[in-house]
């Protein structure tokens, strides 16, 4: 039996420094649109320390016994945190929440049109919810979407300020093209 303890404090173990790694990806990840799962690692880590704690076989598996539902629960959960921040998921997240942010800083100039403002809450609702791995898989187009939205919108935004410039600029070539005739004519 106590080989069998000492084979499942070693797993358990293993699973609380892969889990601690983790931790150290939330700490990394602070305001708005944090990484998911987060409390269910911290969780998981404070249920399963108390475990690997423990001597006896009997008492082990009894704490085993009495905590399984919740580790059963946790792990399915564990699993998908775990695929996350392995995979693709983690950089589809992140680029996400960078197009997102550069949104709301640029918010000003970028206007209230409905479809931009769909496109935003499209991601933020991926973004914040607490189990978003079956929807990650989205944020790519969704995020590609709402880059089209905004440089459609900035294109259009700038057309009068280029013809503005346009018209300065040649003015400006006008003024000088005067002021040499001009001067030549007060030269003669």
């Amino acid at each position: 039996e106590d080989d069998i303890v000492k084979v499942f404090t070693d797993t358990i173990n293993d699973k609380i420094n892969e889990l601690s790694r983790i931790q150290g990806e939330y700490s990394s990840n602070r305001g708005n649109y944090r990484y998911p799962g987060e409390n269910t690692v911290e969780e998981t880590i404070n249920i399963l320390k108390p475990i690997t704690r423990i001597k006896g076989a009997s008492e082990f598996f009894e704490s085993v016994s009495e905590n399984k539902t919740l580790i059963e629960s946790n792990m399915d959960k564990i699993k998908s945190i775990i695929d996350f921040f392995k995979g693709p998921q983690k950089k589809q997240f992140d680029d996400a929440k960078h197009s997102v942010i550069i949104y709301e800083d640029n918010k000003q100039f970028a206007g209230n049109d409905e479809t931009l403002i769909s496109a935003v809450k499209a991601i933020t609702d991926i973004l914040t919810m607490d189990e978003p791995f079956s929807n990650i898989h989205e944020l790519p187009h969704l995020r590609e979407n709402l880059n089209n939205i905004l440089a459609e919108m900035y294109d259009k935004r700038s057309i009068p300020v280029v013809e503005q410039a346009k018209n300065v600029i040649e003015f400006i070539n006008n003024e000088i093209e005067r002021t040499k005739i001009d001067s030549l004519i007060g030269e003669k």
